[in-house]
């Protein structure tokens, strides 16, 4: 082979060995128990792992999805004379689905919301408020395994900026704060099908703060759900 042809594939296989370095590096991390390391790594883990490389057993005990939950967004919007209203819930889940429903490569952007909520669920980040099975599924999990504090800051401030954009970009740039709502509609399996009923339950967080972001990323998220 010439020299640019043989440079060629030099890259090439330098750029498959990086990319599977990268790949087992992060895999590791997602399964490995939580860390420094991983907890400072995970908005960059959990974007590339979720939702095509996420670690579970259903590869080897099939069991149907149960539940469906979706990410609502409410915000706190000041106006030009200083006076502050407060929005209805806005759902971010269903755009996101609809950006990933007959695309065999979605964009990046259509993985922000399960992300952040699965980051949510991962950290156990006590809601200001909940209802139905949530509450009990809250306290299982704690009992299990004491949450990380650093892992639940992180989890917050990741799901705070996603909510911010959401809002920034349906009600302007006077978004002061924004709430959180995870609503979980659960189904009964199919054996139980006749004798048990669909039931939903909430878990609202606290209002936070909205958090600095930029005009670009409001933007994009615009875009991408228009």
């Amino acid at each position: 082979m010439s020299g640019w042809k043989r440079w060629v594939v030099l890259l090439t296989y330098l750029g498959c060995a990086l990319f599977l370095v990268f790949h087992f590096v992060a895999v590791f991390l997602f399964v490995a128990p939580r860390n420094a390391i991983s907890a400072m790594s995970a908005p960059v883990v959990e974007g590339y792992i979720n939702p095509y490389f996420r670690q579970n057993w259903e590869l080897f005990a099939p069991d149907p999805v149960d539940y469906n939950s979706r990410v609502l967004v409410r915000a706190k919007v000041r106006d030009s004379g200083g006076a502050e209203r407060q929005t209805g819930w806005l759902d971010i889940t269903a755009p996101q689905l609809d950006i990933v429903r007959g695309t065999a490569l979605p964009r990046r952007i259509a993985r922000l919301v399960g992300g952040g909520r699965q980051m949510m669920a991962d950290a156990r980040v006590q809601p200001s408020a909940v209802s139905g099975e949530a509450e009990a599924e809250a306290q299982a999990a704690e009992a299990r395994q004491p949450p990380d504090p650093a892992f639940q800051a992180l989890a917050v401030r990741h799901l705070t900026a996603i909510a911010t954009m959401a809002a920034r970009a349906r009600w302007g740039d006077g978004v002061t704060a924004v709430q959180v709502r995870i609503t979980t509609d659960f189904y009964p399996r199919f054996a139980d099908r006749n004798s048990a009923d669909d039931t939903t339950s909430h878990s609202e967080f606290a209002w936070w703060k909205a958090t600095p972001v930029t005009a670009e990323a409001v933007e994009l998220w615009r875009e991408a759900h228009e």
